[in-house]
């Protein structure tokens, strides 16, 4: 059998016509010829070609549309009239003429090609990455960038949030958001330069912020962060005084570090009667730093003496977000010892008659009488009841008796009004109840109020004591909140412990061995030589450890 083939760009035809076959197969028969007849290979035909509009067949001459185009032989120079270019020229060209040729599959390349008007490439397509718009830019117009744009036409390009453009290396909020590419005559924009650029942040901008300047940069580009610390009454991005100094600044796409140094808040302040805080009627959230409080006109600070009779104090807020001032923080009328300019009372400032409050007794030494008229200035000294002490931060108090104070002193105010009117006095008593190492209690709070009774006991591995340093053996153990503001009888669980075994004798058979184990450890016991023991000895609850003895080793 033989096989034929055909050269590139030619095909097998038969007698009448083209068959199309690239290889044949022929038989020698027994009268010594071919069972077919012999085939010629021809040229590869894609048909005819006839030029597009505003363009034409400058190669060959003699070109004409009824012509034949062969594989391998035929190749036309088709050229645009003026004013007109390929339609698919590449991106920034303006490419005027193109070929077109039959190829091996009998399709004639470039067949749709067409001649145009001048375009520029939509922005949209990847010639524009080289201008670092791709993911960059969110919004394109006319037709969102998809479309060519002629000559003299511009596409508006707006740049994505955090995102800046047009002709920079380190953008800033300064430059431009949106910008034009105008198309230019040579089917390319006015510049390569457009482009949207990460902005920059300056940690330089951001108030009450702590870094080393001389150890690194201050500008950070979008979206970066960094590990601050906050100046003394600032926390990053909080007003809470609780919240962390340090954490993690993000540059924002404003040119700002967010969420910043934010002041430690007070909470809300109330400025006393016939007062108020400058900048400011009524009350208001203050923040780390001062702020004054001017008293009325008519008044002047409490406890403010001649010739000075101030009539403003100043308020604090600090850094563990309380509010402090001098002396009472409180207004009162200018009394006539007090000379100065506005009107000085000259009657006598009566709060009326004292009634005690239901928390609280008069001490017998104090002279009350449920009649008496009491004037400014005039004071009662009184007693928390059973089961209340002394508010810690009720003012005027000297607190001799500690955190549990009982004793108090009420007093008349410049503005008519018992102090205790103003601020509570006594407060239910609290006592520390916090778990010690190895102890259970219930209930499981770290303070329990006045009377409510503890059951304690101790975890498995751990021995009670009480406060006299006695082992206790009956638990649960009770202890109750009492007036002193303790707890009554307080247990301590310490590890159980076994001292050394009693029953070895230490001089025959057995290694000496630590003199203290503690609860659930392993006592290793070590036999002399010639003896012998198979086992281990646990400390137990009840101190001891229990095993048999080193024995002699036996030969038979």
């Amino acid at each position: 059998m033989l096989t034929a083939s055909c050269v590139y760009s030619h095909l097998f035809s038969g007698d009448n016509d083209d068959r199309g076959v690239r290889w044949y197969y022929r038989t020698c028969l027994d009268n010594c010829r071919f069972d077919l007849p012999s085939w010629d290979c021809t040229r590869l035909r894609c048909g005819t070609y006839a030029a597009p509009a505003k363009a034409k067949v400058v190669t060959p001459s003699h070109w004409n549309a009824g012509s034949q185009l062969t594989c391998g032989t035929t190749q036309l120079l088709v050229a645009c009239d003026d004013g007109y270019v390929r339609k698919g020229s590449a991106p920034g060209t303006c490419e005027t003429s193109f070929t077109v040729t039959c190829n091996n599959d009998r399709q004639i390349v470039n067949l749709a090609e067409t001649c145009v008007l001048p375009f520029c490439a939509p922005v949209a397509n990847p010639y524009f990455v080289d201008f670092r718009l791709t993911g960059n830019a969110v919004a394109f117009s006319p037709r969102d960038g998809l479309h060519p744009v002629s000559p003299g036409s511009a596409v508006t390009i707006t740049c994505g949030q955090g995102y800046r453009g047009v002709n920079v290396l380190d953008a800033t909020c300064t430059d431009q958001q949106t910008f034009q590419a105008v198309c230019t005559d040579a089917c390319m924009y006015d510049s390569s330069v457009y482009s949207c650029i990460k902005v920059v942040c300056s940690l330089n901008n951001v108030p009450n912020l702590v870094f080393d300047r001389n150890s690194m940069s201050p500008f950070l580009p979008y979206q970066s962060s960094f590990r601050a610390s906050c100046q003394e009454g600032y926390r990053v991005g909080s007003h809470n005084h609780t919240s962390p100094l340090t954490g993690n600044l993000i540059c924002g796409p404003d040119c700002g570090f967010v969420p910043g140094c934010l002041p430690v808040s007070c909470g809300m302040y109330l400025p006393p009667n016939n007062a108020k805080v400058l900048g400011s009627t009524d009350a208001r959230e203050v923040f780390f730093g001062t702020a004054t409080v001017q008293c009325d006109e008519g008044f002047i600070v409490e406890g403010a003496v001649a010739p000075a009779c101030a009539n403003t104090f100043t308020i604090t807020c600090g850094d563990d977000g309380t509010v402090t001032w001098p002396g009472t923080g409180r207004c009162m009328p200018r009394i006539c010892n007090c000379p100065g300019a506005g009107e000085c009372v000259t009657t006598r400032i009566s709060c009326g008659q004292y009634s005690v409050l239901p928390t609280s007794d008069v001490l017998p030494e104090a002279a009350w009488t449920p009649n008496r008229d009491y004037a400014f200035g005039d004071k009662i000294q009184l007693r928390c009841k059973q089961g209340y002490s002394v508010r810690i931060n009720f003012p005027g108090i000297n607190r001799t008796g500690g955190a549990c104070q009982k004793l108090f002193v009420d007093e008349c105010l410049s503005i008519g009004r018992f102090r205790t009117l103003f601020e509570e006095a006594c407060q239910r008593i609290q006592c520390p109840a916090s778990a010690m190492t190895g102890v259970v209690k219930v209930p499981a709070s770290d303070a329990v109020s006045y009377g409510t009774v503890v059951s304690q006991t101790c975890l498995t591995g751990y021995e009670a004591i009480n406060v006299a340093g006695a082992y206790v053996t009956s638990l649960p153990y009770e202890s109750i909140c009492q007036d002193t503001c303790q707890m009554s009888h307080p247990l301590t669980c310490i590890y159980s412990e076994c001292g050394l075994y009693a029953d070895f004798d230490y001089s025959e058979g057995v290694e000496p061995v630590e003199p203290i184990t503690k609860y659930g450890d392993q006592l290793q016991i070590t036999c002399k030589p010639n003896f012998m023991l198979d086992d281990r000895l646990p400390c137990t609850t009840a101190r001891q450890t229990a095993a048999d003895n080193c024995v002699p080793i036996r030969y038979h």
